[in-house]
C-alpha cells in the first residue's frame, strides 16, 4: 500500500466495510478520531545524503501531541544498500517504532511490508507522543547508497486529564 507520503489521514470515513480507500494527494493533517500517519524517507531527497546521523521524513513537527500509535508498519520499497549500515525509525524515543537493525537483513534487506513495534494486540507495545513529534530515520555505523520506504502509523489522539 502506498499512497502521497507525508499525509496524517481521517480514516473515520473510511467506506467499503472499514478499508482503506485512497489516501489523499495532499499532505496534511485530517480531522476525526482515526488517523493514518504515513512518511516517506528517499534516500534521493534526504538532505544529509544517508550518512549517519538522524533524518526527519516530514521536516517539522506535524504528528500532534497525545498522539498514540497502535499499530505501525514500513513499505520498502527500494532495498537499503550501503556499507556497515543499521536503520532505526523513531518518533517519541530511541527504536519506538522500528528498532535499528543491520540492512543486511530484515527487516531492510528486501521490499515489500514489514511489522513495527506497536502492534493492535499489545497495548504495551503502543507510543504516546508528549509533544507534536516527526517520524525519524536514524542511520548509524556507515552511509546508505539507497533506499525508498513509506512507515504507516495508525492511532488517534487522546485526551489526557
Amino acid at each position: 500500500m502506498t499512497g502521497a507520503a507525508g499525509a496524517i489521514v481521517d480514516l473515520s470515513a473510511t467506506t467499503d466495510a472499514g478499508f482503506l480507500g485512497p489516501l489523499p494527494t495532499t499532505p496534511g493533517i485530517y480531522s476525526g478520531a482515526q488517523k493514518l500517519v504515513v512518511a516517506r524517507y528517499n534516500f534521493a531527497t534526504d538532505p544529509a545524503a544517508g550518512v549517519t546521523g538522524t533524518s526527519t521524513c516530514f521536516g517539522a513537527t506535524k504528528i500532534p501531541a497525545h498522539f498514540l500509535i497502535r499499530q505501525a508498519w514500513a513499505n520498502v520499497i527500494t532495498a537499503i544498500t550501503g556499507s556497515g549500515v543499521s536503520v532505526a525509525v523513531q518518533v517519541e524515543g530511541a527504536n519506538d517504532i522500528i528498532t535499528a537493525a543491520a540492512i543486511t537483513g530484515a527487516p531492510w534487506s528486501t521490499t515489500g511490508r514489514k511489522i513495527g513495534i506497536p502492534v493492535s494486540q499489545t497495548a504495551s507495545t503502543w507510543v504516546l507522543t508528549t509533544v507534536a513529534r516527526d517520524v525519524s530515520v536514524v542511520i548509524s555505523g556507515g552511509t546508505v547508497t539507497a533506499a525508498l520506504f513509506d512507515v504507516y502509523l495508525l492511532g488517534e489522539v487522546i485526551a489526557i486529564a
